[in-house]
């Protein structure tokens, strides 16, 4: 029988504290798809990932998954369900995509992973930020300027293309086995006589 090469998983899934750590080392950009267990990671975006390792190669571009519930770092992305993408480089966190738009984090990806080149090869400064969305999200999206396509995003570095809305999307296996109301639960606001968006 012939040997095959081991085949290298695409996204790396962290469930521990010394697993994000060793993720943090990582030389290169790492993109990390964070989700609930309950909804579980973003699918729709595996082929993108498989297409940009396959164009930009191994060396520095890697992905990982992590479930908000699992890790205490993540713990501020508990209970939203909009996909999160965040961008590591040196440990540090340079940026952040909101939403499965495949354009957005292909463009999102090619600029950081450029820039963390010129990092290590140049010694330039790498631009680190801070998740704003987490602390007023309203602050994020009003700065007073729209986000143009070439315009360099470094006041809050968030990428959404518009402020975020939670609709909440439950399964019919969830249904099925009446897990709707615990579901519904589970969304910022869902006690406060029906949430935003949420309609009981």
């Amino acid at each position: 029988m012939g040997s095959r090469k081991k085949e290298i998983a695409l996204q790396v899934n962290i469930n521990t504290q010394e697993l994000w750590e060793e993720m943090l080392s990582n030389k290169g950009l790492t993109v990390v798809d964070v989700y609930q267990g309950w909804c579980g990671p973003c699918k729709p975006v595996v082929s993108l990932f498989q297409k940009m390792r396959i164009e930009v190669g191994l060396d520095l571009l890697h992905f990982a998954l992590a479930e908000a519930d699992c890790l205490d770092v993540l713990e501020k992305y508990r209970g939203r369900c909009e996909p999160t993408f965040l961008f590591y480089a040196g440990g540090e966190l340079v940026a952040v995509v909101r939403g499965a738009n495949a354009p957005l984090l292909q463009k999102t990806i090619l600029d950081q992973l450029e820039a963390e080149k010129k990092v290590l090869a140049e010694g330039r400064e790498r631009k680190v930020i801070k998740d704003e969305a987490l602390s007023d999200e309203d602050e994020c999206f009003s700065h007073g300027k729209d986000i143009g396509e070439d315009e360099d995003v470094d006041e809050c570095r968030t990428v959404s293309s518009e402020k975020a809305c939670t609709v909440p999307i439950v399964k019919p296996d969830a249904v099925a086995h009446g897990k709707t109301d615990e579901m519904i639960m589970k969304f910022p606001g869902a006690g406060d006589a029906a949430g935003p968006g949420i309609t009981l």
